[in-house]
Parts: structure tokens; C-alpha cells; sequence
């Protein structure tokens, strides 16, 4: 799994494209909202699925961008999630 691919989103699974995996069904909250964590395959297919959920107004953040919401308290991780990130090498979160 790369960072670089993941995408946070409270979007139900209709909104995947079949090129993505969804990592964790609850990857954390945001605002009491249950939020997956999708994987892409590539930055192109991130930024396409990007524009897919945002067609449905979803809540969407990209790993670039969920530091913010975690550190003023909008999004919290599961411990499942922060294990996931863990085997990335991504310890930011924990």
C-alpha cells in the first residue's frame, strides 16, 4: 500500500471505481460520519476518484491533507487505522 494513493472518505462504496481497494471500511470519524480508507493505483487514479466523490459532496481528504483535521480534533483514527499507517512507515498519526 502507498501513501501517496490513500484517500480518506466518508463516500459509501457505490462511488469506487473497480481500480481502487478499500483498505479499512472505518478508518475513523469525522464530525460522528464513519470515513473509509481507499487505496489507488496510481496519483492519476487518485485524483480521478477525487472528483468522484466530490461529485456527490462527500467528505474527502487525501494524506497531504488530514493532518489538519486530526490535530483541531475533526477526525479521529482507529486503532485499526493508525495500524495500517504504521506498516506504510507512516507514524505521523500516532
Amino acid at each position: 500500500m502507498s501513501d501517496k494513493f490513500l484517500i480518506f472518505t466518508s463516500a459509501p462504496n457505490d462511488y469506487d471505481y473497480g481500480w481502487n481497494k478499500e483498505v479499512l471500511a472505518i478508518a475513523g470519524h469525522y464530525d460522528d460520519k464513519p470515513v473509509r480508507l481507499i487505496n489507488c493505483q496510481s496519483e492519476y487514479h487518485k485524483n480521478y476518484q477525487l472528483g468522484r466523490y466530490m461529485s456527490g459532496m462527500y467528505f474527502i481528504r487525501d494524506m497531504e491533507s488530514i493532518a489538519e483535521d486530526i490535530k483541531y480534533g475533526h477526525f479521529k483514527l482507529t486503532p485499526e487505522c493508525i495500524q495500517q499507517l504504521k506498516e506504510c512507515g507512516y507514524d505521523t498519526f500516532t
